[in-house]
Order: structure tokens, then sequence, then C-alpha cells
């Protein structure tokens, strides 16, 4: 009997227990968030309700942290058929938010919604909701019970840091708010192939300058692309490589100190760094890659190591605040365009070991002096076209060709000196030479090629050597000052116009090694009035003679001189046998 009696008393206390679960479980549940936020930032904290069992009328006290400013109260989504009476003073702690309304409202969400403007200082501050007996009532007038979980606002101490990652294997990065990308560990940082794929891309415009750390051995290529607001880059010692395009067209960067560790530096690396105004390659290096340079216009000082052996193609292209270069000796190879369009360059010492002065390699610079090395035998195209400038050269003991256009335009040179090694001045080399006056030709040249010294109105006397084969188009049209011309015994072409216009020669004397006379060739020289062929005729082009008033004496007893061959060419000549 005492067992069963102790049996009923269980059964009836599981009873009771389970019914105050269920009676908590079905009240509402009132929410008010934690939130957190900046110091002294705006923040908003939403209250809202779940398992709302139907409410037609609510006044709920909300108190907050004196520290706090509350700035604004609005309305939810849920109780949204009720009427919402916000506080009329906002500067009121406690505020009283008021609902009301004839029927019942069962929604859930938020229900309101308060905005503070936080502390400077970092903590915890309280937001929390309170409501007395019958304040929260149903559609029978009963009061609700609600289970309330108040919140509030955590303030942490503002972080200096918006960006963190990894761009290496044990390379890291940071971004602090000042604007500073830190990147430390150890090993190489990670090569990029293109400018978006670097890890703080997106925050590229915030970026104002670099510090690497030491432990970082390599820098990757694409790794600082286009920073338009860098300033500043601290690359430490123990960095051995640069990577191609690294820095490309970080515009405002002005200054970089390369470290001693240093033993690559990549192609573009530093190319449109239009900010950079001196740099110093560290002893060690080897050579400086296409276009490392290229666009730096306000770089004005360039310090190379001796360890130097290759400057190459286009590496200081566009330099155009650079004034004087010395190259140092172990320099054998300088690269197509390396120094194009460097406008004020107006000195240049070169290496002595240098074998050839490439394509464009100072294409457009001030230089008004120049010695070329005598280990070089060939001077490129264009090498030092519209040097407008230069007034003076000393050519290689040992150079063989004058290339294309090499010297087109150089408008101060007075005089050249051509070494005996020569054998080749190539089409257009000295074209444009306006004050070009006195040329001594090599004795060892071959061939003058084509518009070679065309437009050079200043030369008065044309002596070229034993040796010479062939004089091509327009070599020397319209040298208006020559009023001598010497041709030697081995001449045997003179291409189309090549003394077109000379006006000031009065007579001629054709070698009798000569086949051919090129269509236009002595046309327009207004003063030629005599011409000595000394051998057999040769093949005359068109017009060879025209606008010429001359006498034309041949061979005595030549018979390849027949009446076909007497013709006036385009001018009034009278042919005679020599005497």
């Amino acid at each position: 009997m005492k067992k069963l009696w102790i049996l009923l008393c269980m059964i009836v206390s599981l009873l009771c227990v389970n019914k105050q679960v269920y009676a908590a479980s079905a009240n509402p549940n009132l929410t008010v968030s934690t939130v957190s936020a900046e110091p002294g930032s705006t923040v908003e904290v939403p209250i809202s309700i779940a398992n709302n069992t139907g409410i037609c009328g609510a006044a709920l006290s909300v108190s907050y942290d004196e520290k706090l400013v509350l700035t604004g109260v609005s309305a939810g989504e849920a109780f949204s058929s009720m009427a919402f009476t916000k506080p009329g003073e906002l500067s009121a702690n406690p505020v009283k938010l008021l609902w009301d309304n004839v029927d019942v409202d069962k929604t859930n969400g938020t229900i309101a919604i308060l905005t503070f403007q936080v502390p400077k200082e970092a903590g915890t501050y309280k937001v929390s909701v309170s409501c007395e007996a019958d304040d929260v009532i149903d559609s029978d007038l009963n009061s609700v019970t609600l289970n309330i979980a108040n919140g509030g606002i955590q303030v942490a101490e503002k972080s200096n840091v918006i960006g963190t990652g990894t761009c290496g294997t044990g390379v890291t990065w940071s971004l602090g708010q000042d604007g500073a990308l830190t990147i430390s560990g150890k090993g190489d940082m990670k090569n990029y192939t293109y400018k978006s794929e670097m890890p703080w891309y997106k925050y590229i415009s915030q970026i104002k300058s670099v510090v690497i750390k030491e432990g970082v051995t390599s820098i990757g290529n694409y790794a600082f692309y286009g920073m338009s607001g860098m300033t500043k880059i601290t690359i430490p010692k123990g960095i051995t490589s640069i990577g191609a395009y690294a820095f490309k067209n970080s515009t405002a960067l002005d200054g970089v100190q390369l470290p001693t560790t240093l033993k690559k530096l990549g192609e573009s690396a530093f190319f449109g760094c239009s900010g950079l105004r001196e740099i110093a390659i560290p002893e060690g290096l080897y050579t400086i890659w296409g276009y490392t340079f290229k666009n730096c216009t306000k770089l004005e000082k360039v310090t190379f190591p001796s360890t130097l052996i290759k400057i190459d193609e286009a590496a200081f292209y566009g330099c155009a605040s650079l004034k004087t270069l010395t190259i140092p000796d172990n320099v054998s190879i300088i690269g197509i365009y390396c120094f194009k369009n460097c406008t004020k360059l107006n000195s240049v010492q070169l290496s002595a070991n240098i074998q050839q002065i490439r394509e464009a390699a100072f294409y457009g610079t001030a230089l008004t002096e120049l010695t070329i090395p005598d280990k070089v035998t060939d001077i490129g195209k264009y090498a030092f076209k519209n040097c407008t400038a230069l007034k003076n050269v000393i050519f290689s003991k040992n150079l063989k060709k004058i290339d294309d256009s090499a010297f087109y335009a150089c408008g101060g040179l007075t005089v050249l000196n051509l070494p005996d090694s020569l054998t080749e001045i190539r089409d257009y080399a000295f074209r444009k030479c306006t004050e070009l006056k006195t040329v001594n030709f090599s004795a060892g040249l071959k061939t003058v090629g084509e518009s070679s010294f065309y437009g050079c109105e200043k030369l008065t006397e044309l002596k070229l050597p034993e040796g010479v084969t062939d004089i091509k188009g327009y070599a020397f049209k319209g040298c208006i000052g020559v009023t001598t011309i010497t041709l030697p015994s081995t001449l045997k072409t003179m291409g189309e116009s090549a003394f077109y216009g000379c006006t000031g020669i009065t007579k001629i004397e054709i070698p009798k090694n000569v086949t051919t006379v090129g269509a236009y060739a002595f046309s327009r020289c207004s003063k030629l009035s005599q011409v000595t062929f000394k051998g057999n005729a040769p093949t005359i082009g068109d017009y060879a003679f025209a606008k010429v008033t001359a006498k034309i004496s041949y061979p005595s007893g030549n018979a390849t001189w027949s009446k076909d061959k007497q013709q006036n060419y385009g001018g009034t000549l009278t042919w005679s046998e020599a005497k």
C-alpha cells in the first residue's frame, strides 16, 4: 500500500512539471539583439518576437547604458497591424514603446529597431526590455507573459587591419587602415599572371606604401602592378628576385632602394613608374631585362653595377629626364630601342666591350658628341636617328657597317671621318644631315646605300675611294652645295637619281667600269656642262640627264657607242668622240 502511494505521488509530480514546461514554452519570446560596432559609430539594435500566441496591445520599457545615445526608433515588420507609438522624447531613459489594436496580431519578426550612437571606448553596453503585469494583453484582455532575452552592443577596439591573407608558401600579407601593405614570412612570394590575380587587388586604390619584411626572398610577377597611390616601397636585404611587371604603372612611386642581395630584375618591373627619380642597380646583377624602366619619365640618375653584362630591349625607352650615362666596361650588349626618346640624354660613355650598337638604341636623344668603342663593328638601324644636337662622332677603328637610317636627320653633324674598315653605308644612313660639309670616306668602302646622303645640302665635295662598286639610288640627291665629284675606277653602277639635283657640279667623269647609269641619275644638275665617259657604253636609264645641257664625250674608236646610245636622255646633249 505504501509503494502504491509513492508511485501515485510521482505521477502527479511529473504531470505538474510537464504542465509548467508547456506553459513556459507557450509564451512568446522577446529578444533584444546583441550587435557589434566600431568605436564612435552608429548602430541599429533590433527587438524581435517569436512564438507569438496573439497580442492586441503592448507597452514595453526600454532601458540602455547611460553611455549610449538613442538617436532613432522605427517600427519593424512584425506587429504591423497595430498602431505604433514612438517615444516622445528620445533622451529619456528608459523610453516607452506602445502598440495598440482591436484585433489580435500573431506575426513574428522584428517589432522595433533602436538606433544608437556608441561611445569611442571599447566595452559591452546593455540594452534591455521590461514590462509590468498586464502591459501585454491578448484579445480577451488577459495578460500575456513574455520570455525576455536582453542584449546590447559589443564595441571592440578599432582594428587597424582591413585585409589579410597569403601570397606564397609561408608568406602572408596584411593591409592596414593607413594604407600600408605589409608582406612578411619566409620564402618566395607567389607569381601572378595578371594584376587582377593579386590578393589585395580589391584594395589597390587604398594602398599608399608597401613594406616587405626580412625573410621574404622574392617579389612575384605582377605583385604590385598599377598601384597608382603607392609612394614608397621598402625592399629588405635577402630579396634576390623582382618579378616581371612587379611595379609596372605605379605612377606615384618616387623612391626605391634595391637590396645588395638582388640578382634578377624582371622584364617591365618598373615600367611606367613616372614618379621615380633615381635608381642604383646593385652589384651582382648581370642583366637589366627588357622594358624594366621604360617611360620612367622623371628618372634623372641611373647607377649601373660593374657586374652588368647586358641592358636589354627598350630598358630605358622614354626616360625623358635622364641626362648622363656611364655604361660599365663589362656590358657587351645594349638592346634595341634601349635609350630611345631619352630626350635630355646629352652624354654617354659607352662600354669598351660593346660590339654592336643595335637598332634605335639612342634614337631621339640629345647627345652632342659620341665616341664609339673600337670593338664595335656594326651600327644598327636608326641607332642615332633624330639626334639633332649631335655634332661630333669618333667612329670605331673596326667599324664595318653603318645600317639603315643610323644617323638620319642628325642635323648638327658637320664632318664625318669614316674609318678605313668601313665597307658599307646602308640606305638613308645620313639623310637630312643638313649641316654636313665634309665626308672623308673610308678606304674600304664598297657600297653607298640608297638615299644615304640625300638632302645633305652643305656638302661641297664628294671623293669616293677606290673600291666602291655601287652607288645606289638617290644616294646624293639634292646635295646642292657639291661642286666636285670624283668617282673611283672600280665603280660599276650608279642607281636611279643618284646625283639628282646636284646643281653645283659643272663636270663629271664616268669611270670605264661603269655598266649602269640609272634613270634620272644626273637629272636637274643644271650647271653640268661637260660629261666624259671613259669606257664602253653603259646602260643609261630614261631621263638620266633631264634638264641638262652638256657636251658628252666618249672614247675614240669605241664601237659600243653606237648612234642609238647617243640620245638626249631628257636633256640637250651634244655627243662627240674624245680627242
